[in-house]
């Protein structure tokens, strides 16, 4: 009996490393495996023979004990955090509908999520930091912990694992440059951008809470409640009863006092840094070119030649310069005009100057330790009962403009 010849395939799966990684995303859609390969040449016999390369983890291990002893799961979590295993959370407290130990159990349960999550590669990342990446990482994380202990707080670390390089960052249903996650633990910043990873790496060791609550089925629901100055309105009830998103509490002054810390983290950058030196270099440049040669561009953004700027080199040769925040910092310090206008007393032998920065180290105490109070209160005395509240519930530049212009 004669059988048919077996039948050749078109396309023959491919024996390096590289063409096969890029074989089995494009055939099987397998990201994962196949960045792993990338980084992992050597693992080329054992990915062909359908043998395990991805190794397994404490994670892992934690999930198959829980599965079949459930009662061993907190003891076996609360011995992983002792050891170091689990990462440290950045937000202060959980505030809420939930006894003590149920916040404890949330707790812990999040701790596993994150640090099973930083281990995790994600689609559109770079793998491996950059040693300027790095080093920026390290110099935000020493010169914010300065300014917290200023402030009378602990210091902790961002660890490099904790912030993801990537391709895209979609946040608030729009593409944007940076975020930093407080329930994923985690900021997203786009690649070549190293004054959006100082921004958020401010936001991260900023003060942060996070909200349990009740859902209306009465499950328990973990929401981000505070970041910064930031307040995030709860989802429930009023999202039902209104059929709107929740609304923040100032927002817009959150990213202006964390976009003015940063601009001044990156002023003290000092030139003869290792690895950061060249970068602290052009930025200083850069600072003195704006100050010397683009004085009709910083009055017309009403702008201070330290703030950070970037040059975008268009294509008809003409240079275009930005800068991150610019309206909220504005308004920011018309605020500050205001109050130092309308409180002579408070503010008496005392330059403008001399005042904005009195209040801008309000604001950022404020946003490190979580007390808005000495802020609000002085507000409210200055122009009114409830004024502080009306401001900070404005969620458009535009309106904020005007509340402040008639204050």
């Amino acid at each position: 009996m004669e059988h048919a010849p077996s039948q050749q395939y078109e396309h023959e799966i491919p024996e390096e490393a590289p063409a096969l990684a890029d074989w089995i995303e494009e055939e099987l859609g397998d990201i994962e495996l196949a960045q792993f390969l990338r980084d992992h040449p050597e693992g080329l016999e054992l990915c062909a023979n359908g043998g395990s390369i991805l190794p397994r983890t404490v994670f892992d291990l934690e999930k198959d004990v829980s599965d079949v002893v459930p009662e061993y799961q907190y003891d076996l979590r609360k011995s992983l955090a002792l050891d170091g295993t689990l990462p440290v959370l950045t937000y202060d407290r959980f505030v809420g509908d939930a006894t003590q130990s149920m916040k404890a159990l949330i707790e812990m349960s999040h701790r596993l999520e994150v640090g099973r999550s930083r281990i995790e590669f994600w689609e559109g990342e770079s793998v491996e930091k950059t040693e300027g990446q790095l080093a920026m990482i390290a110099y935000a994380n020493d010169v914010l912990d300065v300014l917290r202990k200023g402030h009378g707080l602990d210091s902790f670390t961002i660890p490099n694992e904790a912030i993801r390089i990537t391709d895209e960052v979609f946040t608030r249903n729009r593409l944007n440059k940076g975020e930093f996650a407080l329930f994923d633990q985690c900021a997203h910043v786009l690649k070549y951008t190293p004054w959006i990873l100082s921004h958020e790496m401010v936001h991260a060791k900023s003060y942060a809470a996070v909200r349990v609550e009740k859902k209306t089925e009465g499950a328990l629901a973990v929401q981000a409640y505070r970041m910064g100055l930031l307040i995030i309105e709860s989802d429930e009830p009023r999202k039902e009863k209104q059929g709107r998103e929740p609304l923040d509490f100032l927002r817009g002054l959150n990213e202006a006092v964390t976009e003015e810390t940063t601009s001044r983290l990156v002023a003290e950058m000092p030139e003869d840094h290792p690895v950061l030196g060249e970068i602290a270099q052009w930025y200083h440049h850069l600072s003195a070119f704006m100050k010397e040669r683009k004085q009709n561009l910083l009055r017309e953004w009403n702008a201070r030649p330290y703030w950070i700027t970037n040059e975008v080199d268009n294509l008809d040769g003409t240079v275009t310069y930005t800068s991150a925040y610019t309206r909220e910092r504005n308004l920011m310090f018309d605020l500050f005009h205001k109050l130092y206008e309308r409180a002579p007393d408070r503010f008496a032998g005392k330059t403008e100057q001399e005042a904005e920065e009195e209040l801008f180290l309000m604001l950022q105490k404020a946003m490190f330790t979580g007390n808005i109070l000495p802020f609000g209160r002085l507000f409210n005395e200055t122009f009114g009962r409830g004024k502080f509240r009306e401001y900070g519930h404005l969620q458009e530049n535009d309106e904020i403009a005007e509340f402040i212009a008639d204050l």
